[in-house]
């Protein structure tokens, strides 16, 4: 019994909600034709202006006072990015070291102090302010709604006056009347309030900035105090590296060696070739004319790779000279490739 109860109740409140409904359709549609009056209100419309542009101007402040914070929570993470970096590199033994390990941990608590700030007598101060302007236009939506339920219910006490049917007269002025109480509920308290809220943007707008420019200027002075702090120590280390402090030993350069190739007469008909190098990598094919280049020095054991050079019988005469010339450039280019 007590669910169909509930269900019953359930079911006739919705009918009654869609009447309602159906009804302020209707009633809007005769007033847009023309064929039944409007109750208007000047002074509410001039209210209801006032708050439009108040909360157009709400949602675009709190808009980008949020990004600005946004804005100002990234720049901190930049900034003890950059203030840790020059921490890091700036070396022990350099002049004024504690006082830049200092200055990286004061601008750390500076920026967290300028955020906090902000997000206490900023951001929560203007969160509460944009999200009271919801709840009034659901306020000034629902009195336009029983406005039109007043003008509904009176003209239907009007068009019952005309039948002339006493009971339904009664009926139709009890309908007016609770439309009355509560059209007049909402709209008493909305005169009082809307004036008072359009006035006060003058004095919420002067705390907000406020509040925004005090904590920025507390960061700037905090800023240019640890700021003039680093100049004078980047100054004193510059000023040392001038005296010559701080600068690395230098070391003279190693040369590598070169072997050195000599050409002597041999007195075989073919004339043969002896490289001055390590002798135990020489060697001689007396049968073929072919001689080993000596191995260069790779390794405390010498064992870099030999070079083979086959050598021709020597021309006579004047063209000797320049065809073992031409053969000491050949020999020298092969050995000095495995160097």
């Amino acid at each position: 019994m007590a669910e169909s109860s509930v269900q019953h109740s359930a079911g006739k409140s919705r009918k009654t909600v869609l009447q309602r409904k159906a009804s302020r359709a209707k009633e809007k549609l005769f007033q847009s034709l023309g064929k039944a009056d409007r109750t208007r209100d000047d002074g509410f419309e001039t209210y209801v202006t006032n708050f439009s542009k108040q909360q157009h101007a709400a949602n675009k402040l709190f808009k980008e006072i949020r990004r600005y914070v946004s804005s100002v929570k990234a720049m901190e993470l930049s900034s003890k990015a950059l203030y840790d970096l020059l921490a890091e590199i700036h070396e022990p033994e350099w002049v004024e070291h504690d006082i830049v390990q200092e200055a990286s941990q004061k601008s750390t608590n500076n920026w967290e102090q300028y955020v906090n700030k902000l997000n206490d007598d900023v951001m929560e101060p203007l969160t509460q302010y944009h999200a009271h302007f919801a709840e009034i236009r659901q306020r000034i939506d629902k009195r336009g709604r029983k406005l039109v339920d007043y003008d509904s219910s009176r003209h239907q006490f009007a068009a019952q006056q005309k039948k002339m049917d006493e009971s339904k007269i009664n009926k139709a002025q009890e309908e007016l009347l609770d439309a009355k109480v509560l059209f007049d509920d909402l709209n008493v308290g909305l005169y009082e309030q809307l004036p008072g809220l359009y006035d006060s943007r003058i004095q919420f707008y002067t705390d907000i900035f406020h509040a925004v420019f005090t904590a920025e200027r507390s960061l700037h002075k905090d800023s240019m105090e640890l700021d003039d702090k680093l100049y004078d120590a980047m100054s004193a280390l510059k000023a040392e590296y001038s005296s010559d402090n701080y600068k690395c030993q230098r070391f003279e350069p190693v040369v590598p060696t070169i072997p050195t190739v000599v050409i002597s007469p041999s007195s075989s008909p073919n004339k043969s070739l002896n490289i001055v190098g390590n002798s135990s990598n020489q060697a001689q094919d007396t049968t073929f004319g072919v001689y080993d280049v000596a191995k260069p020095m790779n390794g405390p054991e010498g064992n870099g790779p030999s070079t083979s050079v086959a050598i021709l019988e020597t021309p006579k005469g004047p063209s000797k000279y320049k065809y073992i010339e031409t053969l000491f450039k050949e020999i020298f280019c092969a050995a000095t490739k495995h160097i």
